[in-house]
């Protein structure tokens, strides 16, 4: 009985959300449109820009915690070609693709970011290709185990953002930071610590 008192009080510290957290209309790129009712919507408009990609970030930084998971969740609603879900630093820019800083899943199933033995490499930044493909329906998840992100995710302590890249006009998805995923990640980490 003792056990599973610990178990709940575990799993209620597990999940660290921001639960206030929405994309940010003011530091995103100016070719894509944060719905504002809610701030959880973006879409590529209709305009022919220079840009290729176009990005936006949350609003706050993911929480510094020793432990638990950060966790957020985005629906492709429409989608041409491609879009990256993943994290950025503050300074990655919003409009520019090939950038550094950045560690993201995109739809054509490439990770972009981290540097492992066999990656490729395109305008300096390694991605790993041949992964699992996602459109319009899916939801992808994207998640940080925070006790572990600075020695093997991440370099330099980087404070980072949910960050999401729009490649084509009219593509659209929306974030959800929580608290009710479709994906159960407590139970799911929990399992893998077992």
């Amino acid at each position: 009985m003792k056990k599973k008192h610990l178990f709940s009080f575990e799993r209620q510290k597990l999940l660290l959300v921001c639960p206030r957290n929405r994309l940010n209309a003011k530091d995103s790129s100016s070719d894509l449109c944060v719905i504002r009712s809610d701030c959880l919507t973006v879409y590529r408009h209709g305009k022919v820009t220079r840009s290729d990609v176009c990005s936006v970030r949350a609003e706050l930084v993911i929480p510094r915690h020793h432990r638990g998971v950060f966790y957020y969740e985005v629906k492709i609603v429409k989608l041409d070609r491609w879009v990256l879900v993943g994290l950025a630093e503050k300074s990655t820019p919003l409009d520019y693709e090939g950038i550094v800083h950045i560690y993201g899943y995109t739809s054509i199933g490439e990770f972009w970011g981290h540097s492992v033995h066999g990656c490729e490499y395109y305008k300096n930044v390694p991605l790993m290709k041949r992964k699992d493909e996602f459109g319009v329906g899916d939801i992808v998840g994207c998640g940080l185990n925070l006790a572990t992100h600075t020695t093997d995710l991440l370099v330099h302590q980087s404070d980072l953002y949910p960050y999401i890249t729009l490649k084509d006009v009219a593509d659209k998805v929306t974030a959800n930071f929580g608290p009710q995923f479709e994906y159960n990640i407590p139970e799911e980490y929990l399992r893998s610590e077992e």
